[in-house]
């Protein structure tokens, strides 16, 4: 039985096509006749795999068994099927023999965005945001750049990314390409940010310069003179930093864009500092809300806090730290600067109270009496109990009805075997018990030491020499090709019947009856013709015959073992060689049907012309 296998595809990503497919193949007991490769396709990797699908028929191996494949970019999977000489043909694979996926478009790069599109950044620290997509092998690497001159080693793709601008304030651009997992690399993406480690002092900001702060120590910016609701504000940095400067901006009424509070605002004021928010470790925030507003407004002093807008507004931690004639003063903490809020709660009204309702005590109440069922409905109840347990009863012991009737069963019939009785007694390889050579008579000779004549003894022939047939090819018309190839090839004939096969199987009959074989073991009569007696007088002369020197060997059959298989079972196709293909097609069955047919139409031509 053949069988064959298609070689691994080195690399598994291809970046053109075709590409050259091959197959090992092998035949333990004869030789491959062809190799068929069949694959299934999917466009991506998110959608299921197509059917098998045959992609062309390896007749030839004189340069191994192999396909120039062709195909669109997606994933591809392969096995193949074996035939050999006797018509065995190998079963398909539970799983394909190969894989290998085909990508001939670089990916696409869309954007690259920073920060989510903003324009100014205060930190060198940003998010690069990129977009980009591959359709058949998908994105597997990317890097970037700042002057699109030196890159950074490839890295594994991400949507998003943190990223390290370089120092100094101005404009900064970053420069983005990404790579697929066949190795096509796309364009090259940027976007620009423009970098201020230093912010200006918002507009109409009160300003307080505090100078250099030495790592944990805490720097103060003094608001009283200025009379607003910030009096205070101390900043404890991380690090040492230099040429500190606090801005405060009030706001009369609700800024624009921020959401509104349900309490009571007394003031919305915003702080910032011109260092990194990264390095302020703590920041305490003092403040003042006058008497006269917490009086008009009816608010408790107890509630009096600030809110730090983050996300929405948030609460912080707020301390009362005393109180004079006009002010009462309080103090939070805040770990970063944002818009900030001062709100109370007003004072809650105690209820009053409800007058006093006496209650009288009730009365005592006679005990209901039990009711009495009537003689209907126990009836009733004991007759729907005995119904149930009826019922629970046939379903108890109620056998279950098989799925399968009898009479269904013996409509199965046993399967009829695969091979018939007929092809059982037909062996495959029969070896004669007694060649037909040596059933043949030997040739008589005359018996030795009896007077003879001067005549030679004339050996007898028993089988006339077999030359070898000669074909001569007859030449045929156009018309006469083009009827044999549209009627087709005729299913030839086995040189042996099936009948003289069985024959052979059978004991052989004698060729020579046993009466023969009798005489032949007799001493021979002499034969003496009139003219041999005549020599009767004469010394007679002695001829010895000599012995063989060796005995006759049986002869080998005509009839090979090999052809007698092939005679056993059905003809195969037969095969033709490619030489011999070659002389009838020539360059290929088409290009000969074409000049066929000219050839037809020329000679009806010239029939119509003798007519």
């Amino acid at each position: 039985m053949s069988s064959s296998s298609v070689d691994a595809i080195l690399p598994y990503w291809q970046t053109s096509t075709p590409l050259v497919v091959t197959a090992t193949a092998s035949d333990p007991d004869g030789y491959v006749e062809n190799v068929e490769l069949f694959y299934r396709y999917r466009e991506n990797s998110k959608v299921s795999w197509g059917s098998w699908t045959s992609f062309g028929l390896d007749n030839e191996n004189f340069d191994g068994w192999s396909w120039s494949f062709t195909g669109s970019d997606g994933y591809y999977e392969f096995y193949s099927i074996a035939r050999d000489n006797d018509g065995n043909v190998e079963s398909a694979p539970a799983e394909a023999d190969a894989q290998c996926g085909v990508d001939t478009v670089a990916p696409t790069i869309t954007s690259i965005v920073i920060n989510d599109n903003d324009y100014l950044t205060s930190s060198t620290s940003v998010t690069l945001s990129t977009d980009a997509s591959d359709v058949t092998s998908g994105l597997a690497k990317m890097r970037f750049s700042t002057d699109n001159v030196d890159w950074s080693d490839w890295e594994d793709f991400a949507a998003s990314k943190s990223y390290t601008l370089p120092t100094g304030d101005g404009l900064k651009t970053v420069y983005v390409q990404v790579k697929d997992k066949a190795g096509w690399v796309s364009t090259i993406a940027s976007d620009s940010i423009t970098l201020e480690t230093i912010p200006p002092p918002p507009e109409g900001a009160l300003t307080v310069t505090i100078g250099t702060i030495r790592a944990g120590e805490i720097g103060l910016a003094d608001f009283t003179q200025y009379g607003i609701a910030v009096t205070k504000v101390r900043i404890t940095p991380k690090h040492d930093v230099s040429g500190v400067e606090v801005y405060v901006v009030v706001h009369a009424v609700k800024p624009a864009g921020v959401p509104a509070i349900t309490l009571p605002v007394y003031s919305y004021f915003d702080i910032t500092t011109n260092i990194d928010a990264a390095e302020v470790r703590r920041a305490t925030i003092e403040f003042q809300v006058p008497g006269s507003w917490i009086t008009q407004n009816n608010i408790d002093n107890r509630t009096i806090r600030l809110l730090r807008l983050n996300g929405g507004w948030r609460e912080l931690s707020t301390n009362f730290v005393g109180a004079d004639s006009i002010y009462f003063h309080y103090e939070a903490t805040t770990s970063g600067f944002m818009p900030f809020a001062v709100v109370g709660e007003r004072m809650v009204t105690p209820p009053a109270p409800a007058p006093l309702v006496v209650v009288p005590p009730p009365s005592p109440t006679m005990p209901a009496p039990t009711p009495v069922l009537p003689v209907f409905y126990t009836l009733l109840a004991i007759f729907s109990v005995g119904i149930s347990a009826l019922a629970l009863y046939h379903v108890l012991t109620w056998r279950l009805r098989p799925f399968v009737s009898l009479k269904i069963l013996k409509r199965v019939m046993p399967t009829r075997p695969a091979i018939t009785l007929a092809r059982l007694r037909i062996p495959r390889r029969i070896k004669p018990t007694i060649s037909l050579e040596r059933l043949v008579p030997a040739p008589m000779t005359l018996a030795p030491a009896l007077p003879v004549g001067p005549l030679k003894p004339v050996p007898i022939v028993t089988r006339l020499p077999v030359s070898p047939r000669r074909v001569v090819t007859r030449p045929m018309a156009p018309t006469e090709i083009l009827k044999r190839l549209k009627r087709g090839r005729k299913p030839a004939k086995p040189k042996i019947p099936l009948e003289r096969m069985r024959q052979i199987a059978e004991p052989l009959a004698p060729c020579v009856s046993l009466d023969s074989l009798k005489r032949v073991a007799r001493p021979l009569e002499p034969v003496i013709t009139l003219e041999g007696l005549k020599w009767a007088g004469r010394p007679v002369e002695r001829i010895i015959w000599e012995r063989p020197k060796r005995a006759a060997r049986p002869m080998k059959p005509h009839i090979s073992l090999k052809r007698l298989k092939e005679a056993a079972r059905p003809l195969l196709k037969p095969r033709v060689l490619r030489e011999r293909r070659l002389a009838i097609w020539g360059e290929g069955p088409k290009p000969f049907l074409e000049r066929l047919k000219r050839e037809v139409f020329k000679e009806k031509k010239r029939g119509r012309r003798a007519t």
